[in-house]
């Protein structure tokens, strides 16, 4: 984390604490930070190359065009690290199927998690995606297992065959539950749940939000631990 900190300028950390309270004109950023055209070129440009922000035309008259900038929220994680900026809140997303035991995939995800990286103290939502039928299943093993109740969990129910198809409410949902919750949290991707095609979209987000994501996987000994595929 403090490598990666250290690659930016002090001004361009402001810049970035700055713009993560809302977009603002650069003229007028340039004038809060009392930067010389020239200087604040240079830290924008430099921002702007590792896409950490954006900017855009908001106005033109005439020859003078009017920018706007803006965080890039594709990069919120990744700014979160260079800033040492602690998240408001952890959250799994996660999900569980109805096959074997499949209904314990969120406890064992959170308990794998929280024993691996220790730091991060506790999970404070656990959004799973899942069906209809599985989520009775769970619910008759709840007690028995002493399972995280389900007023600890955000359900998002849809139908097995929408988990099996590209284009469907269950990813427009998925994807909606990410970029909402990104801002201001630590998102954990656990791509261990349902169905193969949600995995690899689990997977295609993690990469493309800049997430840290996993799979739970099995040893020799038949011991579950974590398999991270993006930290």
């Amino acid at each position: 984390m403090g490598n990666n900190s250290k690659k930016f300028s002090a001004t361009q950390k402001k810049i970035l604490e700055r713009l993560l309270e809302g977009p603002m004109k650069q003229k007028d950023l340039v004038k809060e930070f009392k930067l010389q055209r020239s200087v604040a070129k240079y830290h924008l440009d430099r921002l702007i190359k590792d896409k950490l922000i954006k900017t855009k035309t908001i106005m033109e008259v005439g020859a003078v065009k009017i920018y706007e900038l803006s965080i890039n929220t594709l990069s919120l994680h990744r700014i979160r690290k260079i800033l040492n900026k602690k998240a408001e809140h952890t959250i799994l997303i996660t999900g569980f199927g109805k096959f074997e035991a499949a209904y314990r995939i969120p406890d064992i995800s959170k308990e794998l998690l929280l024993r691996e990286r220790p730091e991060i103290g506790k999970i404070d939502r656990i959004i799973c995606f899942t069906t209809a039928d599985s989520l009775e299943i769970r619910k008759n093993k709840e007690e028995e297992e002493n399972l995280t109740p389900f007023s600890q969990l955000e359900i998002h129910s849809h139908d097995y065959e929408d988990y099996r198809r590209f284009g469907t409410t269950a990813f427009d949902d998925l994807e909606k539950t990410i970029l909402t919750t990104i801002d201001k949290n630590e998102i954990f991707l656990d791509l261990t749940p349902l169905s193969k095609l949600l995995t690899i979209k689990l997977l295609d987000y993690a990469e493309k939000y800049k997430i840290p994501s996993f799979y739970v996987g099995i040893n020799p000994e038949g011991n579950n631990f974590l398999i991270w595929v993006k930290e």
